[in-house]
Parts: structure tokens; C-alpha cells; sequence
């Protein structure tokens, strides 16, 4: 049993929960409202205490309308019956007193003596109340950004929570993907026994990788013990991870990896570009057929000022084959019938740039986007104990302000940009000195990926290609015959920072 904490040690876990969340309340009288289980406010007649009923009432409603929202923005294909059973899974029992847990409301309930001796800090139905009276509170005391932010902060990504619902559905299917992405030996289903009376046997099953066994389970019949069996071994699986991360530190590219930044190079190139053709770009900024064009050949460019040269090609209607075969014959075609040189165009797109930024930084910012599922995972990695850093090409200004727009308070001393004018070979050299920590490198360039894997001195680190970045179909070709680099997608990725949260009903 686990009564509850004296005044002093209360009031340090209570602070310790709004820092978690991220919130510091200032009606501190809602906060302790939102922490009163009706037990302890029925133990005091004589000094009656609003409990948290209503508060639970009031937020269970504000996380289904948050919930329903952000679903239905995240995914506009999704059909309304994916959308509901998405949005059950998270808000349901298991879900709510996950949150509760992570934040220390379990810890900081005020229960009534009666509840504690029979393990009412331990009961889920009590946890996830407790967190939809603290989400209620917040909304009243903060308003509904405030909880929105505290909600979106709990959730795992939606990659993880589709994931989820199929292991659900096909728990086989999806413990053979997981053993098929993370180049797992063969899985095997093992029929260990079969006991009972004729018609009510019962079935044992045991599922192994290689040589070891992950799982056990019994079922009514064979096929049930099966489902139960992966479901027990994918969840195995998934524990592993999540430890394995947990003293883990995590070397991080920036764009193609977290941050989507296609519109704004593309913009930034068409800024330049109607400077040189402007008959050709009389637009102010591209429309949305050429953002999609643009995307697709994306993967070709190397440095910002080649934006120019392919929306020239673009603009010519020249087939995606000319970009993968001919790409450095049109450039110095363009550059040579226009009299231009690469220095020009480099400065050309540097100053255009800079004084976008200048004029409108809050637009140059709203033109990035960040990937499904990537904030959420960053954040909850960061909480688990995992180091992350970040090496880019970017200014780490800007790499500051895109995350602190997005939510995520990233330590300034962690983000190593264009600023520090290093390789990444270099970061990658000084985290491997700490000996007791797993290092990975992920990166949407197999390029980058070849120099690290050739460097003396990083054949500890594991490399991951980031498959959902800017890569083109020769990387994806050339990739599978690298052992030593090993391609992850978004949905993995998301899914390995996302593994301790990722509850199950």
C-alpha cells in the first residue's frame, strides 16, 4: 500500500509534475482540486475539499475534441472508423492512466485512506481519471493551447498507434514485419503441447528467433494460442528497444531526417530564380503543382543555390531520367547559356534568402514542416534518458527557433550546425570517447553514411539510412548491398522513440 505524501514531500512532487508537464499552474487552488480523489474529500467533513469529478468530466471532453482535431488534420485520408478507433486508443483507460503515470500523478494523488489499502494508486481507472481532472485544470487555468500542448506532448505518434491497432488485428503479420525490417533470424511457431479433455483442450505455443525463445502463450486452440504468443513477442521485442534507447545517444540529421524543408527550398529558389528569368517566374511563389515537381527531384540537389538550376529544368518539363542520368550536363548547359556562374548563383540564393528571412522570419519559418510523428518521439526519447543530438548544415539558430515553434525546448549546446564549421565524422569521433553508451547516426544522405562507415575509429557506430528523406531510387538500390548501414523508415524510427509509451488496451 502506498498512502499518501507528508505536506513537504507532496508540495516537491506536485512541482516536479508541473515541470513534466510543462505547465506551472497558477490557481494552485484547481491544481489541488484536480488532485483530490472524492475518497479524501469524503474523510474530511469538517474542512470540505473539492475533489477532482467534475475537473474529470470537464477534461475527458477537452482531450476528446483535442484528440478529434488533430486527427482529422494529421490524416485526411483517413476514413471515419480508423479515425474513432484511433482516437479510443488513445484516449481509453490504458491510454489516460499511461499519461498519468509519466507525468507523477500517481504519486502526487490525494487519496483517502481506505483507497490506499487496497491499492487504489495502482488502479488504472484511478490514474486515468486523475489525468483527465489534471488536463480539465489546466485547460481552465491555462486555456486550451495549454492543454493542447500537454496532450500532444503525451501521445505516441500516430505511425505507432496505427501499428498498434494492426497488431491488434493480425498480431503474426505484424511480429513478421517487425522481425523482417530489424533483419531478425527466422520466426518459428512452436506447438508445445495440447492438454484437456476433447472438448475443451487447451494449446501451448512458443515463438522463437533463431534459437531463442521470445514467448509463450496458451490459447482454447492452436490458431488463438498463436495470436497470443506474437502478441506477447512483439511486445518482447518492443520492450528491448526501448531499453537499448533508453542508454542510448542519438545523432540526428536535420533536414530529410526531422525537419521537411522542400516548400522553402523551393520557395527560396523561385525568389531567386525571377530575379534572372523573370518572364519565365512571374509569380511571387510557386503554385502547388511545382512544389510537388519539386519535391520529386529534390533528392538530386546537393547545395541550396542548385534549387535554381532544377526549377530551370523544371520549368523546361525535363523527365525525372534526365535528373538521375544527365543532371550535371543540364547545369552546365543553363549555366553557360545564361552567362552564369556557380559562385553567382550561390550568392544570388545566400542573399535572396537571408533577406526573406530579414523581412518576414515567421513566414521563412512557416514554410518548414516537421515529419509525422518526429516531435513527439524527439520529445519523449529526451524524457527516457536518451541523448540527442543534432548535426546539420543548417545555421543552429534557425534549427533552435523551428523546434522551439514546434514545441520542443532542445538544448542550444546539442545542436551542432553550419556554425561550427565541423564534419560530422567530428561529433560522431567525441561521443564515441563515452564507452558505456550505444551510438547511432541517422541520415538521409548514403553519401554521408559511406564517409562515417570509412572513418578509423566510428566502427562502433550504428548507421541508419533514413528512407523517408531525400534519397533516390539508386540510394535505396545501393543501400541493401551495405551490411554495415542499415535502412529505417519514418514508422520505425518513430516507433523506437516512441516504445515505452506505446500502451497496449
Amino acid at each position: 500500500m502506498t498512502f499518501n505524501l507528508n505536506s513537504e514531500e507532496h508540495s516537491a512532487a506536485v512541482l516536479e509534475v508541473q515541470k513534466k508537464a510543462g505547465y506551472h499552474f497558477q490557481n494552485q487552488a484547481l491544481l489541488m482540486e484536480a488532485l483530490t480523489h472524492p475518497s479524501y474529500a469524503a474523510e474530511l467533513p469538517q474542512q470540505p475539499a473539492k475533489q477532482n469529478q467534475r475537473l474529470e468530466f470537464f477534461g475527458d471532453a477537452v482531450l476528446q475534441i483535442i484528440l478529434s482535431k488533430y486527427l482529422f488534420v494529421s490524416l485526411p485520408e483517413a476514413q471515419e472508423g480508423t479515425l474513432t478507433r484511433m482516437r479510443s486508443y488513445l484516449a481509453n483507460e490504458a491510454a489516460t492512466a499511461d499519461y498519468a503515470r509519466r507525468l507523477g500523478l500517481d504519486k502526487v494523488l490525494l487519496l483517502g485512506k481506505g483507497e490506499c489499502t487496497t491499492g487504489g494508486r495502482e488502479r488504472t481507472s484511478i490514474q486515468g481519471d486523475a489525468f483527465e481532472a489534471f488536463l480539465g485544470a489546466v485547460t481552465l487555468d491555462g486555456g486550451y493551447a495549454a492543454a493542447r500542448a500537454l496532450a500532444l506532448s503525451l501521445i505516441p505518434p500516430l505511425d505507432v498507434v496505427a501499428e498498434k491497432l494492426v497488431l491488434e488485428e493480425n498480431p503474426k503479420g505484424a511480429l513478421q514485419e517487425f522481425c523482417q525490417s530489424h533483419r531478425l533470424p527466422r520466426l518459428n511457431y512452436e506447438l508445445l503441447s495440447k492438454t484437456g479433455p476433447v472438448h475443451s483442450p487447451t494449446f501451448t505455443v512458443r515463438v522463437t528467433v533463431g534459437n531463442r525463445e521470445l514467448s509463450r502463450a496458451i490459447g482454447p486452440n492452436h490458431k488463438q494460442a498463436e495470436r497470443e504468443a506474437a502478441i506477447l513477442a512483439y511486445n518482447a521485442l518492443e520492450a528491448e528497444l526501448a531499453k537499448s534507447l533508453a542508454s542510448a545517444t542519438v545523432v540526428l540529421d536535420f533536414d530529410g531526417v526531422l525537419c521537411d524543408s522542400v516548400r522553402e527550398c523551393c520557395a527560396s529558389a523561385w525568389k531567386a530564380a525571377r530575379t534572372i528569368w523573370p518572364d519565365l517566374f512571374e509569380a511571387e511563389m510557386p503554385d502547388e503543382e511545382t512544389y510537388t515537381r519539386f519535391r520529386q527531384v529534390r533528392p538530386f540537389l546537393e547545395t541550396g543555390f542548385e534549387g535554381i538550376l532544377l526549377l530551370k529544368m523544371v520549368k523546361e518539363d525535363q523527365p525525372i531520367l534526365e535528373y538521375e542520368q544527365n543532371l550535371k550536363e543540364h547545369f552546365q548547359r543553363i549555366l553557360y547559356q545564361w552567362e552564369l556562374t556557380e559562385e553567382q548563383l550561390r550568392k544570388l540564393y545566400g542573399d535572396t534568402r537571408d533577406r526573406w528571412i530579414q523581412e518576414d522570419f515567421d513566414g521563412w519559418l512557416a514554410m518548414h514542416s516537421f515529419y509525422p510523428g518526429v516531435i513527439s518521439a524527439l520529445f519523449r526519447a529526451r524524457v527516457n534518458g536518451c541523448r540527442v543530438y543534432i548535426s546539420t548544415t543548417k545555421q543552429e539558430r534557425f534549427v533552435q527557433a523551428l523546434l522551439k515553434r514546434a514545441g520542443v525546448d532542445f538544448p542550444p549546446e546539442n545542436i551542432h550546425g553550419l556554425d561550427r564549421k565541423e564534419k560530422k565524422e567530428v561529433l560522431l569521433l567525441r561521443l564515441c570517447q563515452d564507452q558505456e553508451r550505444t551510438l547511432y547516426f541517422v541520415e538521409d544522405r548514403l553519401k554521408t553514411l559511406q564517409r562515417v562507415a570509412e572513418t578509423p575509429g566510428l566502427e562502433e557506430v550504428s548507421l541508419h539510412f533514413a528512407t523517408w528523406g531525400y534519397i533516390t531510387r539508386h540510394d535505396q538500390e545501393n543501400v541493401r548491398q551495405l551490411s554495415r548501414i542499415h535502412p529505417v523508415s519514418l514508422t520505425e524510427f518513430t516507433r523506437r522513440f516512441g516504445n515505452d509509451v506505446a500502451h497496449s488496451k
